[in-house]
């Protein structure tokens, strides 16, 4: 089940990529930009912006699921024929299914800027690794073809995936979102030891820690100054993404409420101040 498929993408690896976002995640982060992500089914949003109230989608709806502009999600069956039959867009279907085959062929149109470029396919979600067989029948038929393969990953993945992944994947972008275990289950439910072990196990291949400055969460000093430290240990980059709430309206089309709604995006300024922190323990800083 894939959500989106984003082309000519430079920030998501190597050269010029393609992006594949895959529907379904193990965390659900609170702060998280891609909230259609997270379920690993369909899901329909309503874009209250583009809507012109022209009642055409309660109409059609066939399970009533829709009433003053609003979707029921537990009456509606995604089938998708409000989107077909919106004149204005405003309603937006999230997620589809591909074949092995059928995201190849997507993927191998774009063959010609990977090989002048360098670049290649990224895996994104949601999590890759939440579908990992379907990821990696993918990511070894994209292998046969030569083409260069990244994951963007939340690193929770077992040993045995590890090792799996370690032979069709060519460039790791692991996220390490706190270094403090207890803090690490308390706000996300789950311990950060496994994302640290496979970051160990990674360590030999083209890997990059990512890690996302969450105001509040894990931007203090001294957690910043941890994670440098543990990629020094590595002797990986380290990449420190700015927050940014570019989310809201996905929320809000979702019905759906965002707890980081108010929480203005950090500016250039200041994540130049937090990777300054981070470069006083290791020189290698993105």
């Amino acid at each position: 089940m894939i959500y989106s498929i984003q082309r000519y993408c430079i920030h998501d690896g190597n050269g010029i990529r393609t992006t594949v976002f895959f529907k379904g995640c193990q965390l659900h982060c609170p702060w998280c930009a891609n909230p259609e992500s997270q379920e690993p089914s369909v899901q329909i949003g309503y874009l209250e912006h583009k809507c012109s109230d022209c009642g055409k989608c309660e109409q059609i709806c066939p399970k009533h699921a829709i009433q003053n502009h609003r979707i029921d999600h537990q009456l509606c069956d995604c089938c998708g024929r409000c989107v077909y039959y919106c004149p204005q867009e405003a309603l937006q279907i999230y997620g589809e299914e591909y074949s092995v085959e059928q995201l190849v062929q997507e993927l191998l149109r774009d063959r010609i800027f990977y090989e002048q470029s360098g670049g290649g396919v990224t895996f994104s979600g949601g999590e890759a690794t939440f579908q990992a067989e379907y990821l990696l029948k993918t990511a070894s038929a994209l292998q046969e073809k030569g083409i260069h393969t990244a994951l963007e990953s939340n690193g929770l993945f077992s040993s045995q995936m590890c090792n799996r992944l370690s032979q069709t994947i060519d460039q790791f972008l692991i996220d390490l979102k706190h270094m403090d275990d207890s803090h690490h289950k308390k706000i996300l439910g789950v311990s950060n030891q496994m994302i640290l072990q496979n970051l160990h196990a990674l360590s030999d291949k083209d890997l990059t820690i990512r890690l996302p400055v969450i105001p509040g969460f894990n931007d203090n000093e001294a957690n910043l100054r941890q994670t440098a430290r543990f990629a020094r240990h590595l002797n990986v980059p380290l990449q420190l993404l700015g927050f940014h709430n570019m989310g809201t309206s996905k929320y809000h089309a979702l019905g759906l409420s965002y707890d980081y709604e108010s929480i203005p995006s950090m500016s250039i300024s200041q994540l130049e101040e937090k990777k300054e922190i981070c470069r006083q323990e290791w020189k290698c800083i993105l």
